[in-house]
C-alpha cells in the first residue's frame, strides 16, 4: 500500500512538473503581432520545443549617440497566458523575445522596447533619430561584443504592422521595434511602430 502511495505521488509531481514547463515550449516564427496599450506584443504558436542559443544578449549601446544615455540592459521575455510575447511597463530595460535567434545567431533577433512611459522617454526613443550606418553594440552572457550596423529604418501604421518583419527565420539580422508618432489618447496607443534592421560587421 506504502509503495502505491509514493508511486502515485511521484505520478503526480511529474505531471505537475511537465504542465509547468508546457507553458515555455513555443514555435520560432512570430506569425501574427498586435500593439495594443502602448505595448509591443507578439503572437506566437506553440510548437513544444524549446529555443536554446549559445550566448543570450545583455546589453545594448548606441556608441554614435551624441547625448543622453547610450547602453540599455536587455531582458529576456517570453509570453503570457494568452501564448503573447508582452514587454512589461517602464523605458529602465529593453527587451529580446528569448525564443527567436539572439542577435549572434541565424534569423531575425527581436528586441524591442517602450519610446517612453508616463512622460519619460525611453532609450529606444533614439530610433527616430538614429541614421543609416550607425554602429550598435550588443554585449553578451560571455562578456563578449559584437558591432552591428544599422541598414534599414522604417515606420509603419501600428494596424497595418508587417508580420514578416516578426519572422523570427527571416535572414540573418536584428530587428529593433518601438513606438513613433502621435500618441492616440483613445486607442492607448501610438499611430506608428518604428523598425531599425541591423547587421552584422565583418
Amino acid at each position: 500500500m506504502r509503495k502505491k502511495i509514493i508511486i502515485l505521488l511521484i505520478i503526480v509531481l511529474s505531471l505537475s512538473v511537465i504542465s509547468g514547463f508546457s507553458i515555455g515550449y513555443y514555435c520560432l516564427e512570430i506569425k501574427k503581432s498586435s500593439m495594443t496599450s502602448n505595448k509591443v506584443v507578439k503572437e506566437v504558436d506553440d510548437i513544444g520545443s524549446r529555443k536554446k542559443h549559445i550566448y543570450s544578449p545583455t546589453k545594448i549601446e548606441f556608441l554614435d549617440k551624441k547625448e543622453g544615455e547610450k547602453a540599455q540592459e536587455i531582458i529576456p521575455v517570453g509570453q503570457d497566458e494568452q501564448k503573447r510575447v508582452q514587454i512589461p511597463d517602464g523605458v529602465e530595460k529593453v527587451y529580446w523575445y528569448k525564443f527567436g535567434p539572439s542577435p549572434m545567431e541565424e534569423g531575425n533577433a527581436i528586441i524591442a522596447g517602450h519610446r517612453d512611459w508616463h512622460g519619460e522617454l525611453g532609450l529606444f526613443s533614439y530610433l527616430e533619430k538614429i541614421n543609416l550606418g550607425e554602429t550598435v553594440r550588443i554585449s553578451y552572457s560571455n562578456g563578449s561584443n559584437q558591432d552591428f550596423k544599422v541598414v534599414s529604418k522604417n515606420s509603419y501604421p501600428y494596424k497595418e504592422f508587417p508580420s514578416r518583419l516578426m519572422d523570427t527565420t527571416d535572414g540573418d539580422k536584428t530587428t529593433l521595434v518601438s513606438c513613433t508618432g502621435v500618441f492616440i489618447k483613445e486607442e492607448k496607443s501610438y499611430e506608428k511602430r518604428i523598425v531599425v534592421i541591423l547587421n552584422k560587421k565583418r
